[in-house]
């Protein structure tokens, strides 16, 4: 259980694994690896959604959902 779920995803699911797990097993790099995750790369992909979602604000403008 755990990490092991991403072993599941098509094509990368192998090297996904390594990357999260810090190696072949599960590892004490786990939850530093985990916490990194949560703590810079989410944040960081929020905000460059956020960036582009406002950017296509400006560049399309608002319009009415209907």
């Amino acid at each position: 259980m755990g990490v092991n779920f991403v072993k599941y995803v098509p094509f990368i699911g192998n090297a996904l694994f390594l990357a999260v797990a810090g190696g072949p097993s599960i590892g004490a790099a786990t939850p530093s690896r985990f916490l990194a995750v949560h703590v810079w790369f989410l944040p960081a992909a929020l905000l460059g959604r956020l960036g582009l979602h406002f950017l296509m604000i400006r560049r399309n403008g608002i319009t009415a959902p209907y």
